[in-house]
């Protein structure tokens, strides 16, 4: 019993968690980024921390993606070039694809997608809306503030993909997600460039 009272200790020492299981102090190794992790299913080994911790992630990414698609629909309704509005609405489109796949992940792990926005958007739409009554928005715009929302959502995506924290399938979708993300960002920020010219 000593030694296995040593052998906790140490490894308490070096990041492990302990429970008691009938009397005696059982001991396991808490990492979070063990290679073998990546076969566990989400229901049997895999640590309840660590997939709250993904689940949390995920919803927030989704959270702000329903906010994209939200700003891609009200763009392509207000703004004027019938070409900017496709392109805005097949961005729409792409977002809510991007959703679903995270939503889809989310119930995976066992959790409860998000399928709202986040107020802080609500509030960031409002304040559009009142500063478009006032200056009346022109195409060019529309485009300056959808391209910052992409700068914002891909602030938020590298945010998570930075996390070290993140089970591998998670991260994965993550990536997966992002690409989608990189590329409206690229497209805006040169359709903001082209107006400028």
């Amino acid at each position: 019993m000593a030694i296995v009272g040593a052998v906790a200790a140490y490894k308490i020492g070096r990041g492990a968690s302990t429970r008691r299981s009938n009397g005696l102090k059982l001991s396991a190794q808490v990492t979070s980024n063990e290679p073998e992790r990546s076969h566990l299913s989400p229901t049997k080994e895999y640590p309840m921390a660590d997939r709250d911790n993904d689940i949390s992630v995920l919803n927030r990414l989704i959270a702000t993606t329903l906010d994209s698609v939200d700003g891609y629909t009200e763009a392509a309704g207000d703004i004027e070039n019938p070409r900017y509005g496709s392109v805005f609405s097949d961005r729409a489109r792409e977002r809510r694809e991007v959703v679903s796949d995270l939503q889809a992940e989310v119930r995976r792990l066992g959790g409860d997608p998000e399928d709202d926005g986040t107020v802080l958007a609500g509030a960031h739409r409002m304040f559009l809306d009142l500063k478009a009554k006032v200056t009346g928005q022109d195409d060019k715009a529309i485009i300056d503030e959808v391209e910052r929302g992409e700068d914002h959502i891909k602030a938020k995506f590298d945010d998570a993909l930075a996390k070290e924290d993140l089970s591998p399938e998670v991260r994965a979708a993550i990536a997966k997600a992002n690409q989608s993300v990189q590329e409206g960002h690229d497209q805006m920020r040169d359709l903001k460039h082209s107006m400028e010219r």
